[in-house]
């Protein structure tokens, strides 16, 4: 590893001195500490054919697995190298191709696309590209490629999930999509008031979804808000095997309260219990809901006898 002459070999401005360079000794092959050689940091599309015509290893592999495709953010230069013979196929130890590191950058990703890189490449996660990109944009332009928007990873997860840290975002993603969604359930991993109209859509289109156990959910602390939102989730889907798991109320703090902990046993929405075990009030959490099952079976019991017949003395 020598940063020096990496340094020396950086400091050149035209393909004249990158020769001049070499013919003074430079090895244009010498790695710096990340295992990266020059070619990795050159932003001259000149200084690459020089490079290459002084036979650098074009297809190096960084310490992390990575070609030099996987750091280059400028689309021209990109270009020039895979057409200088750099392999676009190329997988880091990840099973990954640069275009899950250039997922953030639409030029470079068209680049690629018309380069012929596989959208559909799948990591050792089971996963494409669909699963790591953020941006609309560019998800859309990954869907125009080909890129299968039903696929499942190694765990059986679709990109349909709607998940708490992308929870908006695939929802946005979803309704653009949804006439090429396949009949699998849409899974809601997570909820917040904009749920209902999803579910009112994928029912319009007699597509099939499911609240997963232990969903999140992201409400209001209005106790309207909350009856309104599962009274009609209630209509929607059954959840009665499901244990919502981190409930956060806007501007309220669960964990010190009791009160709306209460409303959602008085309601039969079941909260996870781990949730429930640290809770501080925990005790007599317990207690309320030993008190609310014995209700119920009371109420059960009062119906049941109303309803058998009664014998009568001629």
């Amino acid at each position: 590893m020598n940063n020096n002459a990496i340094n020396a070999l950086l400091s050149c401005k035209t393909p004249k001195d990158i020769q001049a360079c070499i013919t003074a000794g430079s090895d244009i092959n010498t790695l710096d500490s990340f295992g990266r050689n020059i070619l990795f940091y050159c932003k001259n599309p000149r200084m690459i054919d020089t490079l290459v015509k002084a036979g650098i290893d074009f297809n190096h592999v960084d310490n992390y697995g990575h070609n030099v495709l996987f750091n280059q953010r400028n689309p021209h230069i990109l270009k020039k190298l895979i057409d200088s013979g750099v392999d676009i196929h190329h997988k880091n130890g990840l099973g990954q191709t640069c275009l899950c590191s250039l997922a953030d950058n639409i030029s470079c990703c068209k680049t690629l696309i018309n380069a012929g890189i596989n959208v559909n490449n799948v990591d050792k996660c089971g996963r494409t590209i669909l699963f790591y990109v953020k941006n609309h944009s560019i998800f859309d332009l990954m869907v125009q490629a080909g890129c299968d928007i039903n696929h499942r990873d190694n765990q059986g997860h679709g990109i349909f999930e709607i998940c708490y840290s992308l929870g908006d975002f695939k929802a946005k993603m979803l309704i653009r999509h949804i006439s090429m969604k396949d009949s699998s359930p849409v899974i809601f991993n997570y909820l917040n008031s904009e749920s209902l109209q999803i579910m009112d859509l994928l029912q319009k289109k007699n597509l099939n979804f499911t609240i997963s156990d232990n969903c999140q959910v992201y409400l209001s602390a209005n106790e309207n808000e909350m009856s309104s939102f599962f009274s009609e989730l209630k209509k929607k889907t059954d959840i009665s095997n499901t244990h919502f798991r981190h409930i956060v109320l806007r501007g309220y703090d669960l964990r010190g309260d009791i009160e709306t902990i209460k409303w959602f046993i008085r309601n039969d929405i079941k909260i996870d219990k781990k949730q429930l075990e640290q809770h501080i009030r925990h005790d007599e959490i317990c207690k309320y809901i030993a008190e609310h099952e014995r209700k119920k079976l009371s109420e059960i019991m009062k119906q049941t006898i109303s309803l058998m017949p009664v014998k009568r003395r001629l």
